[in-house]
């Protein structure tokens, strides 16, 4: 993982991770360079995919729909993201 590239992770059944958080079967959450520098999923979990970063200019703006914030995914909710900013898109967004 690097500062441009995260991965999406599943959970293949209830268990808790390396980080302390209880996951439910089924859960896909998002690791990135500042949870770890190397992640190596364990048995109870597997990759789903490889993200790049999203990196918006001072003149760029985008439309994010179902929005995770606060720990949570907002389905049915939208928000404007503008500015120079980077981010990576959760799971569901």
């Amino acid at each position: 993982m690097t500062d441009k590239k995260a991965i999406h992770l599943k959970a293949l059944q209830d268990f808790t991770d390396v980080f302390g958080n209880k996951r439910s079967a089924g859960e896909v959450w998002l690791v990135t360079n500042q949870d770890c520098q190397m992640y190596i999923p364990s048995v109870n979990e597997t990759q789903t995919k490889t993200i790049t970063s999203i990196t918006l200019s001072n003149r760029e703006w985008i439309k994010v729909t179902n929005p995770f914030k606060n720990g949570k995914l907002m389905r049915g909710h939208s928000e404007i993201r503008f500015g120079e900013v980077t981010f990576f898109q959760h799971p569901g967004e």
